[in-house]
């Protein structure tokens, strides 16, 4: 991944961008399994479900009370928290991208 702030890259934040924009927000698509209507309103209504609706404000890292806020879910609610935080390091990425598709993955996992 490249970096805003060094200009190192760039190019490749923005193509990462774009590809979201269309994927997600124009097509309801997926990143990561194109064809697959992940950023559907369906997904998304899952996701403020179980996510936004059931705030876990324990003391717990983020992934321990992540899990237990999805545990349950389709598959597909996974994918499509994964994606989002995809998108939230693309924001706001501190250039440590092997760190950060670590996070992604354990997500997927």
């Amino acid at each position: 991944m490249g970096s805003r702030r060094t200009k190192d890259g760039v190019e490749r934040v923005y193509e990462a961008a774009e590809a979201w924009v269309d994927c997600a927000l124009r097509a309801d698509d997926s990143l990561f399994t194109p064809g697959e209507a992940i950023w559907s309103s369906r997904w998304l209504g899952e996701v403020h479900r179980r996510f936004l609706d059931q705030p876990d404000e324990s003391k717990d890292s983020f992934h321990v009370k992540l899990e237990r806020q999805l545990q349950d879910s389709p598959p597909e609610v996974y994918q499509l928290m994964a994606e989002a935080l995809y998108f939230y390091f693309l924001i706001v990425s501190t250039k440590n991208s092997a760190r950060e598709q670590r996070e992604i993955e354990r997500v997927l996992g």
